[in-house]
């Protein structure tokens, strides 16, 4: 994955982002998708009422074109009854599958004395004894008060109940109880047993079933799914870029190392502490830039504090061996890519692969408590401490510019109290 392919991907994660977020918080203001169940040609309308079974109330229309009735309620039978249906097709019956929408969208104007209006679908039900679907379709049904119309209003489906009669007359098995609009045949509108009598007047606008696109639960599962597959790729694109940027490093720096041997074969290595000496150094550094890697290392300048005291104090012999001791203290703290140098006196150089600043940070402060909790000569511990300045070789890299940043930022380590790491910051 090339800087222009990850480029191209975070503005890509970004955008995905951005889209989730609305998606999320906007959910509810997305388009729905309704389907028009009245006032449609293909819809008809069937109106019954008791006075077929024996009874005396009466449906009428005031005004059929507009789909403005009225039911007429009279005592003369235990169970009075008069509704209208909206019938889907034309026999024979084609069910619609409403399972897909949330609610009904109802705009109805009603005037009487009831309590309650009856809203009901009937869904197809295969029945052994020979009935009309319509007679025995599953009586779905949900009760509302009058002034619940006063307004376009939704019904939701999962509020729909199967009415016990319907249950009971068709003597329906507990498992097949539940609400079912997958197959609806027909929607109608009544007034629930017992009915005040006289007259109920309705006005039927519009129906309309409505629903969403996508399920919040499904749009939420797809978002993870989304989003899982959208890191795990990301990090299998890093983890193949990483490892073939790693076989790469990994050579170059085999051949780097076999060149350090060859550079202290012949002597450029510092006779005293048997690391690096500027010119061995100075070798390195050439390779690195050869091969264009010498911008991915940054710079540390080490000075130990106070080392003419030592000497002073305990000889030339013990700030020898402390010379010695703190070289294998910075040898210890460095990766098999790190390389270190005597610069001279009491003064060491640090060239260390670094990919951002917190790494240049984190490592500087290993070497400095590293130095400052060894123990020398004769086991002393907090014996010797150092000031350290850090720069970056920058890009394109410069040795000597990053050399003479890193050695400031040594003398203001000391300016401000020595042990400490000062990061040159331009």
């Amino acid at each position: 994955m090339n800087k222009f392919t990850l480029t191209l991907f975070s503005k890509f994660k970004l955008l995905a982002f951005i889209i989730t977020i609305i998606l999320v918080i906007f959910y509810d203001h997305l388009p729905k998708k309704k389907l028009q169940l009245h006032p449609k040609p293909t819809t008809f309308l069937e109106s019954t009422a008791d006075s077929v079974a024996g009874g005396s109330s009466t449906f009428s229309w005031i005004n059929e074109k507009k789909h403005h009735w009225v039911c007429e309620y009279r005592d003369g039978v235990l169970y009075t009854f008069c509704s209208l249906s909206l019938i889907f097709s034309n026999r024979p019956l084609q069910p619609v599958d409403l399972s897909g929408y949330s609610h009904l969208e109802i705009d109805l104007d009603y005037k009487g004395t009831a309590n309650y209006l009856r809203i009901f679908v009937r869904n197809k039900y295969d029945h052994e004894t020979k009935v009309s679907q319509l007679e025995g379709g599953k009586f779905n049904a949900v009760l509302r008060k009058p002034q619940f119309f006063d307004m376009s209003t939704h019904i939701y489906f999962d509020e729909f109940r199967v009415a016990d009669w319907w249950i009971a007359e068709f003597n329906v098995p507990p498992s097949e109880i539940t609400p079912d609009v997958s197959k609806a045949i027909s929607i109608g509108i009544d007034l629930p047993h017992p009915a005040p009598l006289g007259k109920h007047e309705y006005k039927l606008y519009s129906l309309n079933a409505v629903g969403v696109y996508i399920q919040k639960e499904s749009l939420y599962f797809g978002i993870i799914l989304f989003w899982t597959i959208l890191l795990l790729g990301e990090m299998a694109f890093k983890f193949i870029h990483l490892r073939n940027n790693s076989a790469k490093y990994s050579k170059m720096l085999s051949n780097m190392t076999e060149q350090s041997a060859q550079y202290k074969e012949k002597a450029e290595t510092d006779k005293l502490t048997r690391v690096l000496n500027r010119e061995g150094l100075s070798q390195i550094v050439s390779s690195l830039e050869d091969k264009g890697l010498l911008q991915q290392y940054s710079l540390m300048v080490l000075d130990l504090d106070h080392f003419k005291i030592i000497n002073d104090e305990h000889g030339h012999m013990v700030g020898d061996s402390v010379l010695q001791d703190v070289a294998k203290v910075i040898t210890s703290c460095m990766r098999s890519y790190d390389i270190l140098a005597r610069w001279g006196g009491e003064e060491f150089v640090v060239l260390f692969h670094c990919m951002n600043d917190q790494t240049m940070v984190t490592f500087s402060e290993k070497v400095r408590n590293a130095i400052q909790s060894a123990t020398y000569c004769n086991g002393q511990q907090g014996f010797v401490t150092a000031s350290l300045g850090v720069s970056k070789l920058g890009n394109p890299p410069d040795f000597d510019l990053a050399f003479q940043k890193a050695d400031k930022a040594v003398y203001k380590a000391k300016e401000l109290g020595r042990n400490r790491c000062i990061i040159y910051d331009e």
